[in-house]
């Protein structure tokens, strides 16, 4: 997946780099006639195209590091692309509107112009956006599985997923794994920091995973309506984990 997105914005990149593709650029190829005129197109295009640029890097380092994603690579990257967003509308807005013969930047004229009710748009749109990425990197970068173990039964709470309970009755067999091919999400949720819902890989076939990206660790339980991993934030808490449910046994 996100090789796929890297190699999409890569391709945009390239296109909007050579000052063209000035249609793929939101709100601009919306904008009338008289908004269009206000702005250097090629620059807008190759402003977009350099910032659309770092984020496939920032994707490709994080698509290279997927297996091994640690926090560090995981704050830096995203820190690196919401800063790529703000930067790029900062300079879509500043150096890329056209200057009259007196070197009065035409765009500033037509923003004056602008009613009250188109001001009160703009910000809200702002606010919206600014909004939607906040809200999209907490749920990438934040949420924990919670783990409670009773003499009866093992409660299982992930941040952004259904909670479940097994039966300590119904588990036949624990065991702990150093590492584990993870296969691919049917039917969940998935962050840089969190693996949570329904998988399927090659040894299991379909099983329930609620994990840490950053924790290559894993406690695998085979229970009567199936295989069910889960795993801690470091190895030292998935090992403890392991030890503490096979001691209910």
């Amino acid at each position: 997946m996100l090789w796929g997105m890297m190699i999409i914005f890569a391709i945009l990149a390239v296109i909007l780099l050579a000052g063209k593709g000035s249609f793929l650029i939101a709100g601009y190829n919306t904008a009338s006639k008289e908004k269009k005129a206000c702005y250097d197109e090629k620059k807008l295009c190759r402003v977009v195209g350099g910032c659309m640029g770092i984020a496939a890097v920032c994707m490709g380092i994080m698509a290279y590091y997927e297996k091994n994603m640690t926090d560090g690579i995981i704050s830096l990257t995203t820190g690196i692309i919401f800063a790529d967003i703000i930067i790029c509308l900062i300079l879509c807005n500043t150096v890329c509107f056209k200057k009259d013969e007196n070197g009065k930047v035409l765009g500033k004229s037509m923003m004056s112009k602008k009613t009250r009710e188109e001001k009160r748009n703009a910000k809200a749109g702002m606010m919206v956006t600014v909004v939607i990425c906040a809200a999209v990197a907490v749920f990438l970068l934040t949420g924990d599985v919670h783990i409670q173990i009773n003499e009866q039964k093992m409660e299982i709470r992930g941040s952004y997923w259904m909670a479940k309970e097994i039966l300590l009755e119904d588990i036949n067999h624990v065991e702990y794994r150093e590492t584990m091919n993870v296969g691919r999400r049917t039917n969940g949720v998935g962050s840089f920091r969190l693996r949570e819902g329904n998988f399927q890989n090659t040894e299991f076939g379909n099983y329930i995973l609620y994990s840490y990206t950053g924790c290559k660790t894993f406690v695998v339980m085979e229970t009567d309506k199936g295989i069910v991993v889960v795993n801690q934030k470091t190895e030292d808490e998935t090992k403890a984990l392991y030890e503490k449910l096979v001691g209910r046994f």
